[in-house]
């Protein structure tokens, strides 16, 4: 048998766990994780958001693992329908990334991307321990209510205070934060895009368009279907062919705008937003 190199301690009584999911695989995975550690004890298994608002107002759940896209309910709808007094800790899980943007800059929950391993799940039931072991009286209930509001507005249109101040890159286990004032440009690929940031390049797996409605409009500019750019970077516009415009950056980054995106450059910079 192998053993975690450093393992976390298990608590005296079990954490008592709902997992909830409409995917009856995706059930009997977290299902099967669970069940190889001695320190969880599943309580019940939901396949809708409705039940799962029932079963946390009644058996109190410690730790629930969510799925956010859920028929008829989201995971964000259940603890929308939640009383304070019932959150408990969650994990969420879902096969859709573009929630990643948000859910890492809030250290009340973790964030499971599907498919997962059991390394990666063992990893963030390391963080609920911790979580447990450390946290005060109430310092959940307040980190998961500011983690819930900030990712429900991820769903809605952006407000300009909600905009998008760092994004986070998932690089195995670990997650490292950008800045969004120090992105160049960033240039979509087949099915994630490239943040170009000084001479480092970072792959997010988030189309290029769900990326673009999450940044300030008054900083990052569209000038192609396939690049963004940060206009706090543009050295240099010039006038090209065909009414494009030629974009040069600080780093020395050259890109030609695309002809269909010509009348938005040209009320950006009617605006004086440079």
């Amino acid at each position: 048998m192998t053993l975690a190199p450093a393992p976390e301690p298990v608590s005296s009584s079990p954490i008592r766990t709902l997992i909830v999911d409409d995917e009856p695989l995706a059930r009997a995975g977290l299902r099967r994780f669970c069940a190889q550690q001695p320190d969880l004890e599943i309580i019940a298994e939901c396949g809708d958001g409705l039940s799962a608002v029932h079963t946390i107002e009644h058996e109190h759940p410690q730790l629930v693992f969510l799925d956010i896209e859920m028929q008829g309910m989201s995971g964000f709808d259940v603890l929308a329908r939640l009383g304070r007094d019932t959150l408990p800790y969650i994990v969420f899980t879902t096969a859709h990334d573009d929630y990643a943007l948000g859910a890492y800059e809030f250290e009340a929950v973790d964030f499971l991307l599907k498919p997962f391993d059991k390394s990666r799940f063992d990893h963030s039931l390391a963080r609920v321990r911790r979580r447990m072991s450390a946290a005060a009286p109430g310092t959940l209930r307040t980190q998961l209510l500011g983690a819930l509001q900030s990712l429900t507005e991820l769903r809605n249109p952006v407000s300009p205070a909600r905009y998008l101040q760092r994004v986070a890159i998932r690089q195995g286990q670990r997650t490292s934060f950008i800045d969004i004032t120090h992105i160049d440009c960033i240039e979509a690929r087949r099915n994630y895009v490239d943040l170009h940031a000084g001479n480092a390049r970072h792959e997010l797996h988030t189309p290029l368009k769900t990326l673009e409605k999450k940044l300030d409009p008054a900083l990052f500019l569209r000038i192609h279907r396939s690049v963004l750019i940060n206009m706090e970077r543009v050295e240099e516009i010039q006038h090209w062919f065909n009414g494009c415009f030629r974009f040069k950056l600080n780093n020395g980054a050259t890109f030609t705008s695309g002809r269909a995106y010509r009348k938005g450059i040209q009320s950006f910079l009617n605006n004086d937003v440079v």
